[in-house]
């Protein structure tokens, strides 16, 4: 197998290999600054546009409950959109387009400031003197001669704090003006132990080197920006609104409130540990760096190593306070100095919040991209970010891993942890806000969101572990950055999907959308009768929610995780030590590579050739089953393309998880490089029987005469092409999962003191490379050739008729009293009470028109006093439907009602002027006489 012999001194690999992966860290703490002031400025300036927060009234005139849960609140406004929209246009002034843009780009403008004169202020706070200042000629000849071995092309500006007693130095200052700062206690520690001094100002050049100044001084702008400005103007908003609110909130609307002041403190507390992480991290690269440049490593034993107490609280003491420091303990830096590996190590805390940070930063970026909540081009973004955060983590750890002949780490625990970042972000987020305090109306919808997560980190590990062991090239970037692609593709959409729709399971939709589907079972057996009813099941009538999860770009993304390690038996590997690894290793390299251990090709082919006989046996199963149970046709095609859908998952999961459960290496590759396949041969076993359906006696399902309709065939399996190739590899990796779980549980169960399996090497001349790129080949072009033909433009289709208001709740009315009565007063304010005047006013001017008796015999009376009358009661009808709906279902419904029946009244009394039809003019005038009667008592009950 590919692997290097463990030598008796360690391996020590060269930190640089593959970059250290900090600066994407930065980026997207950056990002999260940007876009949470840019999200709370815009708050603030809606605060002072709408000063007496009319927006607000305008969603409890909508229905909208803050007692109900995010979902269900901004259900109400859905369902009122455009009564919504017309009061919001009315009501609340529009802000100036440029106004938020400015505001953000003051503040980045406050921000730059700061980065340009806090050096500034550091060296006045310390009292600097220029070191030329000592008048020291070997000093300065020993500055310059370490400046030159740093190779600086700006050398910096050296000057000393006096005052300063400890023996060490730090370095600040701007773009091409940067400072080092020696403390007096280094000066004199130069006299004594040169060697150290050396280490110590080798370490602040390196920081130079490695451009981290620039990086943390902006990122200590932009922070302090948004802390002393920002954020206190977020908390002034919050707690001034909270006067108004507190007297119609209940338990769920005070915990939205205490949620959001949660995420404040969070953010905070997360944006410091991120940030003396990295800053932690810099300082292991720094040492790393000097000791290359001539420094002594055991000048970094003089740091007093820290005594972790005995007791759980003091370890806990220490561990806390570890974590809140920008320098790691001297301990660590010595042992890093030696050996480098806890810079290749996969860290839960950096895991943690990455994942913690991209979830708030896709939250509110799209305030300032301007895309609308859960635009999918900044979540992308974001996504971005993690990907290139936790895959050159992982990258790093395997490929030290594989040349250390130390165990590689699978990626799980690291997606563990990235989910869990995610989870905990998401949390505190308002849309998942349900009824409680802290978790949302369905909780168990968040187990999506870390199964996203461990999916990629999981491929990533394993593709780069097949990579490392078998690229015979000059560098591992090119495929790391093509494994990176291919992961960003899959985290991205899934990311995408979550801030759009995702999230919306965990704030009650899963329940709307299981009774949208309940509906379609009734409307789809309707023609079929009651006794075949259960012929249609939950397959057929969750199909659309299936298919709402699938598309081409995410077909196109699931393909790429299952062809791209396919495309490794297309090259030969390095079966003799590869150039990336001889620039890896020092010079003197104790290991010797033993060639390339690729995917073997027997266990794959086997194991997707029975899986895609087991697929199409299922189809076929399926098509027996439902030969002569279902009549209809609607029904009968329903549950045919559901039950297929769902058998095809089905054996794609089967071939998925027994392919990783016999696999020993590679588990997840080989398994979805068999469910791949096997999953394109049950379509095509699909389209076939379709294609000749009528043909096959028993086998026939929607035919009734053998005849050869290949087109239908392929309008019918492109259907479900997307959701078997897209979402069904998603299905695959779980099934991996517990295939390769439950077959690592067996085998330390039969074996526990068994010692791992090793392979042999292969072979140069290997017989079987033809064999394995005839494979590949074949695999690729059948998928693509699938996927872009399934793209193609298909046959006008009908309309379903399922509407995004099919999967919105009812409105219901507001359970608590203060909330209804606020609703209420809300729906007069804006609107109904104008309405109400209009109606009892013109009601009021036709019953005194009636009175008199030319209303009764005289037709130009009629015309000229009774008919204007009439139609500006069908207009005020009209404007009360396209007005907001009282918010109160029983009231609503009275209010319903009366004005139906007002505008039925009003519009036969038009009719029948202009037609001369008395009859119908003396029954629409007493039919509105009976509503102007019926109209005090009911605008009595809703307050007007």
């Amino acid at each position: 197998m590919a692997t290097v012999t463990a030598p008796a001194v360690p391996v020590r690999v060269d930190e640089r290999v593959l970059g250290a992966g900090t600066l994407p860290r930065f980026v997207l703490l950056l990002v999260l600054f940007v876009s949470t002031s840019a999200a709370i400025i815009a708050q603030v300036l809606g605060a002072l546009i709408d000063p007496r927060n009319i927006a607000v009234g305008c969603q409890l005139a909508a229905g909208s409950d803050p007692d109900s849960g995010y979902f269900r609140s901004n259900a109400a406004l859905v369902v009122a959109q455009q009564p919504y929209k017309a009061c919001l246009e009315r009501f609340v002034p529009d802000a100036v387009w440029w106004l938020l843009p400015a505001a953000v780009t003051g503040l980045l403008v406050a921000a730059v400031v700061l980065y340009w004169v806090l050096p500034f202020w550091k060296g006045r706070r310390t009292r600097v003197v220029p070191v030329d200042a000592l008048d020291d000629a070997d000093l300065n000849a020993a500055l310059a001669e370490m400046v030159a071995v740093a190779g600086l092309r700006r050398p910096p500006r050296f000057v000393v704090a006096p005052t300063e007693t400890t023996a060490s130095a730090l370095v600040f200052g701007h773009l091409r003006r940067y400072f080092v700062c020696l403390h007096g206690g280094l000066i004199v520690l130069r006299r004594r132990e040169p060697e150290s001094f050396r280490a110590v100002v080798l370490h602040e050049l390196a920081h130079l080197h490695h451009r981290d100044v620039d990086i943390t001084y902006a990122t200590v702008a932009l922070w302090r920006a948004l802390l002393w400005v920002v954020l206190p103007l977020e908390v002034w908003l919050t707690v001034t609104s909270l006067p108004g609110m507190t007297g119609y909130l209940g338990n769920a609307g005070r915990a939205l409130t205490a949620r959001h002041l949660l995420l404040l403190f969070f953010m905070i507390v997360l944006v410091y540990l991120a940030r003396a992480d990295i800053l932690r991290s810099r300082e292991f690269y720094a040492d790393l760096t000097a000791i290359r440049w001539g420094a002594d490593p055991g000048s970094w034993r003089r740091g007093a190593p820290s005594a972790p107490g005995s007791g759980v609280l003091s370890r806990l003491r220490l561990a806390v306070a570890r974590m809140l420091q920008s320098h790691p303990p001297w301990q660590q830096r010595l042992e890093t100095a030696t050996d480098p590996r806890r810079l290749f190590a996969l860290r839960r805390l950096p895991m943690f919040l990455t994942g913690a940070t991209a979830m708030l930063a896709a939250a509110e970026l799209p305030e300032l991209a301007l895309a609308g909540p859960g635009g999918s081009l900044p979540a992308s973004l974001v996504a971005g970010m993690v990907v290139t955060v936790a895959g050159v983590a992982i990258w790093r750890a395997v490929t030290h891993a594989v040349v250390t002949a130390r165990p590689v780490p699978s990626g799980l625990r690291a997606g563990l942890w990235l989910g869990s970042g995610l989870i905990a972000g998401e949390l505190l987020m308002p849309r998942t806000a349900g009824r409680g305090w802290l978790l949302p109306e369905q909780p168990a919808a968040l187990l999506l969101l870390m199964f996203l997560p461990v999916c990629v980190t999981w491929w990533t590990a394993q593709y780069a572990e097949l990579t490392v062991r078998t690229w015979p090239g000059r560098s591992l970037r090119l495929p790391m950055v093509l494994g990176l692609t291919a992961g960003w593709l899959v985290f991205a959409l899934g990311f995408t999907w979550w801030q759009r729709e995702g999230a919306l399971l965990t704030a009650g939709m899963w329940p709307e959308m299981r009774a949208s589907a309940a509906a379609m079972t009734q409307a789809l057996s309707a023609d079929a009768g009651e006794a075949n009813r259960d012929v249609l099941p939950w397959p057929a009538t969750s199909m659309p929610l299936v298919l709402m999860l699938s598309g081409p770009t995410l077909t196109w993304a699931s393909g790429m995780l299952w062809l791209l390690p396919l495309l490794s038996w297309l090259r030969r590997p390095a079966f003799q030590m590869p150039a990336w690894l001889w620039n890896a290793l020092p010079a003197s390299v104790p290991a010797q590579w033993r060639g390339g251990d690729r995917l073997r090709l027997r266990p794959v082919v086997v194991s997707a050739t029975v899986g895609g006989l087991l697929c199409v046996l299922a189809v076929a199963t399926v098509a027996v089953l439902l030969h002569d149970q279902v009549p209809g046709t609607s029904l009968r095609l329903a549950a045919y393309e559901g039950w297929v859908l769902f058998v095809l998952l089905g054996g794609v999961a089967l071939t998925a998880a027994v392919s990783a459960a016999v696999a020993v290496r590679y588990q997840l590759l080989v398994a979805l490089i068999a469910a791949g396949p096997a999953a394109l041969a049950g379509l095509a076993g699909f389209m076939i029987m379709v294609s000749i359906d009528g043909c096959l006696g028993p086998l026939s399902v929607l035919g009734f005469s053998c005849h050869w309709s290949p087109y239908s065939a392929w309008e019918l399996t492109r259907l479900i092409l997307p959701a078997v190739l897209g979402p069904g590899m998603f299905v695959a990796v779980f099934a991996a999962l517990v295939g390769a779980g439950a077959a690592r549980l067996i085998r330390s169960a039969l074996a526990p003191a068994a010692q791992p399996e090793t392979t042999p090497a292969a072979t140069p001349e290997s017989p079987r490379l033809a064999l394995r790129r005839m494979w590949a080949a074949l695999c690729c072009l059948v998928f693509v050739g699938s996927v872009a033909a399934g793209a193609l433009p298909a046959r006008p289709a009908g309309d379903s008729g399922l509407t995004v208001g099919d999967l919105l709740p009812t409105v219901e009315g507001a359970s608590n009293p203060a909330v209804r009565e606020a609703q209420l007063d809300a729906w007069r304010r804006l609107g109904g009470r104008e309405l109400s005047i209009r109606l009892t006013e013109s009601m009021l001017e036709l019953l005194e028109n009636l009175q008199d008796e030319r209303s009764t015999n005289d037709r130009q009376f009629a015309v000229t006093q009774i008919r204007p009358v009439c139609v500006v009661l069908v207009n005020v009808v009209e404007g009360a439907d396209a007005y907001f709906d009282i918010p109160d279902p029983a009231r609503q419904k009275a209010w319903s009602a009366l004005l139906a029946r007002v505008a039925e009244a009003g519009n036969q009394c038009v009719h029948s002027i202009d037609q001369l039809d008395v009859n119908g003019y003396f029954t629409a005038t007493g039919m509105l006489v009976v509503a102007a009667g019926e109209l005090p008592a009911l605008l009595q009950t809703v307050g007007v």
